[in-house]
């Protein structure tokens, strides 16, 4: 015969069957598959006191096969297929007539199964009683093993009677056999590991075990948070029964505490005072900033709104509210708030800081007290007051300045058109002043040049020809001098149009030259013509060019050494017509250029060689050519000559008529 280990599973299990079918006692044989026991034979006794539904046993779980508590059985079978030793057990379960019955399971080891031996039911001599007390046993069990709480009772003598999977698990216990009758001393001392005291706030494990047990001593209540080594946090209480034992419940609260100092993390960070109040006007949140406006008071988690306020109250300078009502610890007390109304009003702290503090209302009739630190904010309001201030005397100055400025701007405007008047009257004066300052000299000069010429015979004597000859050089110089004045004038008073005709450049030169031939030759100077071999034909006012000519010959004569020379260039292209005069003179500062092309300007020694000007020759040259569209410009250099260019704009007339 093949021993038990020989045979297959199906074979033993055939064996086995045929081993306890002839039994008068009911025996269940269970097989543990991945830790969950099923019923794999069962004899008829087994069927008749088990199966209440009629049907067979075999294929069953083990929580299948009892209709009442299985928990004590199930426990001890799983420990009797662990460690190979028989165990008893009691459970409860309803027959066929559907009364509970107390029934005895003996649990043996069958190599890889396990027997169960289930005695007759024992009549109960108070079935109401038992069915009750099962029946709240199993509700206990099932709110033990159900909920989310860890939970172990400990009876009257401080002993493990019973725990449910959570409390097991947290604590690393393998099964509840391992505690059950250990003191709690015992077991707090053995497990404290699992606990990190660092966090919970004790220097060491020994702190924290004699802290928790000294805090389990009372009737009731919270022992505190506790933060375990796996990360979470749990809340532990105690409650003792009237039979003297001790309920222990702890409740993950790992999410609550963390969203909680989440909360707290942001109203640190918010940056203002921060209070909540709940529904009781107790304090149940805040922030250290909180100190700034109830400095002097220990904040602690309950206390009353009016403790707050008053400590508020009496860490201010001054307290008034947003209209300017001083305010005291009595107003802010009395007052009811209403939700959807803020309440706001202003202080002055002892340290010198302003704050501004909004009272809001919850849903539940709460308060919320938020405070702002307003005090560079109204630094700036005062510093823009005075701002504002400044800028109104500022104001005022200008609005000062500015009428003085306009009545000096009508004062000037009425000189000015007192000085433009006058300046009318005397060029219109002098314009005037033409014909009757130019009908005697033309007299004078007329019969003077005929007693130097003795016209009408010898005058007799050489003195009066002498006198006739001075007569005569004085007019001409007298009605030149003032031909550059009226011509002055009349530029001046906007009455000199160029009268435009086209003329033959090379022909106005030579006939200047031949005007200063003998100025040139009594000054022992040499003239130079650099001219064009094409003839250049051009476009301006022959009166007022030949007289800038003339002019600049006369300064340059005036202003250069005997022995000089002076030179007269001509040059056009389609850019304009350009005449030069040059001399190898004394030259002019630079520093003086620009103040002789002035009316009425001269140099220090302008008298040379007798001869006097008035300062007119240069400027009115440069009025002339700029009346016709062109610029007059000096180069010089002092002790090398001057050299004053005259350039006019391309005209329609301009033009060389020869080729080179």
């Amino acid at each position: 015969m093949q021993s038990p280990s020989q045979l297959s599973d199906d074979q033993a299990i055939d064996v086995l069957q045929a081993l306890i079918a002839p039994l008068d006692q009911a025996v269940v044989i269970l097989s543990a598959r991945q830790r969950v026991l099923i019923c794999v034979a069962a004899n008829e006794a087994a069927r008749s006191l088990l199966a209440s539904d009629g049907l067979g046993l075999v294929g069953r779980s083990a929580e299948g096969l009892l209709s009442g508590d299985s928990r004590s059985a199930l426990s001890h079978t799983l420990e009797v297929l662990a460690d190979g030793a028989a165990r008893s057990a009691g459970i409860a379960i309803q027959g066929p007539d559907g009364q509970a019955s107390i029934v005895s399971v003996k649990i043996v080891p069958l190599g890889d199964h396990v027997a169960w031996y289930l005695s007759a039911p024992q009549p109960d001599p108070q079935p109401e009683t038992e069915r009750r007390i099962a029946i709240a046993e199993g509700r206990f069990r099932a709110w033990l093993d159900r909920g989310d709480d860890l939970v172990v009772v400990y009876d009257n003598q401080d002993r493990v009677v019973v725990a449910n999977d959570r409390w097991l698990e947290t604590l690393a216990i393998g099964s509840l056999s391992d505690v059950v009758g250990k003191t709690a001393w015992e077991i707090v001392t053995s497990r404290a590991e699992v606990v990190d005291h660092v966090a919970t706030g004790f220097p060491s494990k020994e702190a924290w075990s004699n802290h928790w047990f000294a805090q389990r001593h009372k009737e009731s209540g919270d022992t505190g948070i506790v933060h375990l080594k796996t990360g979470r946090i749990v809340r532990t209480r105690y409650q003792t029964t009237a039979a003297g034992e001790r309920i222990f419940t702890a409740r993950d609260v790992t999410d609550a505490e963390r969203s909680r100092r989440r909360i707290g993390e942001a109203f640190e960070a918010i940056g203002q005072a921060f209070a909540l109040f709940d529904a009781d006007q107790r304090l149940t949140a805040w922030n250290s900033r909180l100190a700034d406006l109830a400095s002097g008071l220990a904040l602690t988690q309950g206390m009353p709104y009016t403790a707050v306020a008053g400590a508020i109250a009496r860490a201010s300078v001054t307290m008034k509210s947003r209209s300017g009502t001083p305010l005291k610890a009595e107003d802010l007390v009395s007052r009811t708030p209403v939700f959807g109304q803020r309440y706001e009003f202003e202080l002055v702290a002892e340290t010198g800081r302003t704050l501004r503090v909004h009272e809001d209302v919850t849903h539940e009739a709460g308060r919320v007290l938020i405070g702002h630190d307003i005090t560079a904010l109204k630094g700036h309001q005062l510093a823009l007051e005075y701002r504002v201030e400044d800028l109104g005397r500022a104001r005022q100055e200008a609005e000062h300045h500015a009428a003085r400025a306009t009545a000096m701007a009508e004062l000037l405007h009425a000189e000015k058109e007192r000085a433009e008047a006058a300046s009318r009257s005397k060029s219109q004066f002098l314009a005037n002043m033409s014909h009757e300052l130019r009908t005697p000299l033309n007299a004078i000069i007329g019969f003077s040049e005929i007693l130097k010429n003795e016209t009408f015979g010898p005058v007799g004597h050489d003195r009066y020809r002498g006198y006739a000859e001075d007569i005569h050089s004085s007019g001409h110089h007298l009605l030149s001098l003032i031909n550059d004045v009226l011509d002055m004038a009349k530029i001046e008073a906007g009455k000199f149009e160029p009268a435009i005709t086209t003329n033959a450049v090379d022909d106005l030169i030579y006939e200047v030259r031949r005007m200063i031939k003998g100025r040139m030759a009594e000054a022992g100077l040499s003239l130079v013509l650099d001219l064009p071999s094409v003839a250049v034909v051009w476009d301006f006012d022959r009166r007022a060019i030949k007289q800038v000519l003339i002019n600049l010959l006369a300064n340059a004569i005036r202003f250069t050494s005997a022995g000089g020379q002076i030179a007269i260039r001509v040059r056009s292209d389609d850019r304009g017509f350009i005449l030069e005069v040059e001399d190898t003179g004394t030259g002019i500062p630079a520093e003086h250029v620009q103040r002789l092309l002035q009316p009425f300007e001269q140099m220090s020694d302008m008298t040379r060689r007798g001869q006097e000007g008035t300062g007119l020759g240069l400027s009115l040259s440069k009025a002339l050519v700029e009346a016709h569209g062109g610029t007059l410009s000096i180069h010089s250099v002092v002790g090398e000559g001057t050299a004053v260019t005259l350039w006019l704009p391309p005209t329609p007339g301009g033009r060389s008529d020869a080729c080179p």
